[in-house]
């Protein structure tokens, strides 16, 4: 087996690349960038089919995370834009996360939620929040892990959404739902240590 580079190059990024994700069936990329911008095209051809604005488009606004569903009919992202926090402490930088679920074929906006605010020390300037999203095998609910070790499930039937706090004195890194979408594992930092994790809902 060998990899051959270079049988499709897409360019039509004005930005740099932060996440990419395959249509189950194989017909479309989805790629999000550092400007809030996310590109449907077909990697045969290298056409683009759509291109989703609906998050804020700014040079401080970048896709986290953009994943199909299982039919490919949706999407969902989350993107970070950078905003100023303020507490009792006073005001220091952060990032503002929003996730989306839109219709793949319209790029229509079908739910917003907000997965808060998480704040980076002027020491921790090129700290950016990692997010995990994806699709359970019902193919109605969708999983996303934020900053803040949060998991949200989404039920796209009456859009409820769960929030769920895993232990406080875990760093979100990233995670992973399972194909049964009964378990979910997560790696993270305890302690100064590396670690992986695997959760069940109950």
């Amino acid at each position: 087996m060998r990899c051959v580079r270079g049988l499709v190059s897409y360019k039509e990024h004005a930005a740099g690349l932060t996440c990419v994700d395959w249509s189950r069936d194989g017909r479309l990329v989805a790629t999000g960038d550092y400007q809030g911008a996310i590109r449907l095209w077909q990697p045969e051809s290298g056409q683009t089919s759509l291109v989703y604005t609906e998050h804020e488009v700014a040079d401080q606004a970048w896709i986290a995370s953009v994943t199909f569903s299982n039919d490919g009919s949706r999407l969902v992202s989350v993107h970070a834009v950078e905003c100023e926090l303020t507490s009792s402490s006073g005001s220091t930088v952060g990032w503002e996360l929003t996730m989306h679920i839109w219709d793949a074929n319209t790029g229509q906006t079908e739910f917003t939620h907000s997965l808060g605010e998480v704040a980076y020390s002027l020491e921790d300037e090129d700290y950016i929040p990692r997010c995990t999203t994806g699709w359970f095998p019902d193919g109605r609910r969708v999983f996303v892990y934020g900053p803040g070790a949060l998991v949200h499930v989404i039920d796209t039937q009456d859009w409820g959404v769960a929030t769920l706090k895993l232990p406080d004195d875990q760093m979100d890194y990233t995670a992973c739902l399972s194909p049964s979408g009964l378990t979910f594992a997560t790696t993270s930092r305890r302690q100064g240590k590396e670690e992986l994790s695997v959760w069940s809902f109950s």
